[in-house]
């Protein structure tokens, strides 16, 4: 990833735009892709008062209480953060905001270009995204060994649905 060049999203804003117009089912899906495929922004503040760097990651705090990382998709979106003059960005990638929200309790998901877009995802869609996203490169790969009208179709174990399907199947494998 090159730092120098201008970061752009201008697909992701495009399908954000298309998702805020249509919220259609095509319209988050390709939504979803991209996102995981884009490079945002998270704002922080450095602080070099002593001979350590101490990076803090803002967050916003609704009036709930509930606290989110806003994400942004390009320089001048974090521009329009409160006190940008005191505020950098740091270059994410999707993994990397997913683990920081997974780690730390604090946070309950993230807000993407609160200014204008203002998309919210907690943590439960973050989970359901990776999750798709997960499942929609396991179905690219197992197509091919699939005759044309299968599919793979794969549930979470937790609902009652499924541990009622698997009730009395025994694994096609065996451990060793």
């Amino acid at each position: 990833m090159n730092i120098n060049k201008p970061l752009k999203n201008e697909k992701l804003n495009s399908i954000i735009e298309q998702l805020k117009a249509t919220n259609s089912v095509e319209s988050e899906t390709n939504f979803l892709k991209y996102l995981k495929k884009s490079t945002l922004l998270i704002p922080i503040i450095k602080d070099n008062s002593d001979e350590n760097t101490n990076i803090s990651i803002l967050n916003l705090q609704q009036t709930n209480g509930d606290n989110y990382i806003p994400l942004f998709t390009e320089w001048v979106d974090l521009k329009g953060f409160p006190n940008f003059e005191h505020v950098d960005g740091w270059l994410v990638e999707w993994k990397d905001y997913q683990k920081l929200l997974f780690d730390n309790p604090l946070w309950n998901g993230v807000v993407i270009n609160l200014n204008s877009y203002n998309v919210i995802l907690n943590r439960d869609n973050m989970r359901s995204i990776g999750i798709n996203v997960f499942i929609e490169d396991i179905n690219t790969i197992v197509k091919k060994y699939l005759d044309k009208d299968m599919f793979l179709d794969i549930m979470p174990l937790e609902d009652s649905f499924s541990k009622q399907a698997i009730q009395d199947v025994s694994p096609f494998y065996t451990v060793k």
